[in-house]
């Protein structure tokens, strides 16, 4: 299946496009790329119209299973759920355009509320362990996050090391495949020498293990990874839920939640887990709640038996 016209894995294939972009600057460059996507949208809904068709399908199907979304517009949030891929790859080509130019990034793309929320976690001396939400352009949230704190990040599907020498190359900023190495050993690492780990928290894409509990969110149970607060509690590091948003027109939000505090050595991960979740859950309330990758995959969240569920 062809890739929409913008997208971050091809970002590195294409530096005379992407100089030209940045040389109009940013108001310039959202108006030409959006130009050039209108044009090319059709032939690419064209080409997957049924992954497109069967993916609203599939998460109608989800968001019935969430009472919380009883009286929602569940139709409109489908749409956004099925068009969340490519928006997400256009939007994140976007800012990384300017992440090497702090000056203008800050100035004119993103507006970053919270700051101070990070600041007062890394003040704590014990690194910080950052949780971006898979909402809005999330793959820039760890390259954000090194404007302000050498940071690590773990991905699973990315060609990391390329994208950063085409895009931000200064940046101190590194990342590995997710098992690659051990993320938690790693993770640990990066946050005992005063970095930011950051790891998405809402699904462990090699499936539910003994590393999950139970939680209450949107009204359902699900099974949520407890590998970040156990990863927290270990380097005593704090964790900052990070969200970021478009306000459209090329111009975005970024959040840092105040920080959930490491539990201490031998104590139950639970309410820290319980308190992340309740974030998660007031986001897609109040936010981007269709824009939520997850509800591509939320049935793996959900109990398989009803063993599962005692």
């Amino acid at each position: 299946m062809r890739l929409p016209l913008f997208n971050l894995f091809e970002y590195p294939k294409h530096p005379q496009l992407y100089d030209a972009l940045r040389a109009a600057g940013p108001e310039r460059a959202w108006t030409l790329m959006s130009d050039l996507d209108r044009l090319f949208s059709p032939i690419y809904q064209e080409e997957v119209k049924e992954f497109t068709a069967t993916t609203r399908a599939k998460v109608i199907k989800f968001m019935n299973m969430v009472p919380a979304l009883s009286g929602a517009d569940k139709s409109s949030y489908a749409d956004q759920a099925a068009g969340y891929g490519p928006k997400l790859m256009f939007e994140s080509t976007f800012i990384t355009l300017w992440l090497d130019n702090p000056g203008l990034l800050f100035k004119e793309v993103v507006e970053v509320v919270g700051a101070e929320e990070l600041r007062a976690a890394q003040e704590l001396g014990h690194g910080v362990l950052a949780l971006p939400l898979h909402l809005g352009p999330s793959y820039t949230i760890g390259p954000l996050i090194s404007h302000s704190m050498p940071t690590r990040l773990v991905f699973n599907r990315m060609n990391f090391d390329e994208i950063k020498q085409a895009a931000f190359p200064n940046l101190p900023i590194e990342g590995f495949q997710l098992g690659s190495v051990s993320a938690f050993r790693a993770g640990l690492a990066a946050m005992r020498s005063g970095m930011a780990f950051s790891i998405f928290p809402e699904l462990d894409p090699r499936g539910v293990d003994a590393h999950h509990v139970p939680v209450e969110f949107l009204g359902v149970r699900i099974f949520a990874p407890l590998g970040p607060v156990i990863m927290s509690q270990a380097a005593q590091a704090p964790m900052v839920p990070v969200v970021l948003s478009s306000l459209g027109g090329g111009k975005f939000r970024l959040v840092y939640h105040p920080m959930i505090e490491a539990p201490s050595k031998g104590a139950s991960p639970t309410d820290a887990l319980v308190r992340l979740w309740a974030i998660i859950e007031s986001e897609l309330i109040t936010g981007q709640t269709g824009e939520w990758e997850m509800w591509h995959e939320f049935d793996r969240m959900l109990p398989s038996s009803e063993e599962d569920l005692a």
